[in-house]
Order: C-alpha cells, then sequence, then structure tokens
C-alpha cells in the first residue's frame, strides 16, 4: 500500500510540475486521477517483484519500509528509461523504450486535462 502511495505522489508531482497555475485542480480531474492511478498501480508491481525475488534484492526485501520506496520510486525510473531517442522529420524527439507507454498516457491526461480546463474557463466566460 505504502509503495502504491509513493508511486502515486511520484505522478502528482509531474502533473503538478505541468500545471503550475493549478496543479491540486489537474490532479483531481478524472485524468489526473488515473495518471495516478496508473503510477501507483506500476508501484505496487514493482513491490510484487522485490518481494517475489528476494535473492536479487538483499537488504531491499527484508526491510517492508524500504521495499516500498524502492518499489514507489524504482517503478517510476524503470518506466522512465530510454533505450534511445529518435528525432522525427519535424524535428520532435520519439522515445524508444519503456518511457514511450508512460508518454502517450502522459499526452493523453494533458489533452483532457487541457480541455476539461477550458471548458471549466468558456463556462466562465460566458
Amino acid at each position: 500500500m505504502l509503495a502504491a502511495i509513493f508511486g502515486a505522489l511520484v505522478g502528482a508531482s509531474e502533473l503538478a510540475s505541468r500545471y503550475r497555475d493549478e496543479p491540486l485542480r489537474a490532479i483531481r480531474k478524472p485524468w489526473g486521477v488515473l495518471y495516478l492511478e496508473i503510477n501507483a498501480f506500476l508501484s505496487a508491481i514493482g513491490l510484487l517483484l522485490i518481494y517475489r525475488y528476494p535473492d536479487s534484492f538483499k537488504g531491499v526485501s527484508e526491510d517492508p519500509l524500504l521495499a516500498a520506496v524502492a518499489a514507489g520510486f524504482g517503478a517510476m525510473v524503470i518506466m522512465r528509461t530510454r533505450l534511445a531517442v529518435v528525432k522525427g522529420s519535424a524535428g520532435e524527439d520519439y522515445s524508444i523504450g519503456l518511457d514511450l507507454v508512460l508518454s502517450v498516457i502522459l499526452r493523453m491526461v494533458d489533452t483532457n486535462v487541457d480541455r476539461d480546463r477550458a471548458l471549466e474557463r468558456q463556462r466562465i466566460v460566458t
């Protein structure tokens, strides 16, 4: 449970850094919550791997708090791994590796959070 909380906090900090004007509002949106849940899920899987393979994680698997911290933050480090970065024809960077998965999800979150915020602002103006 603690590993999932650490993973969600990493996701929340990532969203907060993207939406500096209203960070809590972006995090509370359904798409923001989905991103936090994905981060929490990945961290929980990391914790399961630590306990499933204790010989590979000597010292970490014996301490529950250390295992939760390692899984919570380590899962995000692993998911942000880029094996290579390829330049597109328009000059944009494309990641090859696990970073691609979170980048696509984060782009989807960005689009939908921006759309929700624009609709709210439009209602305020009218």
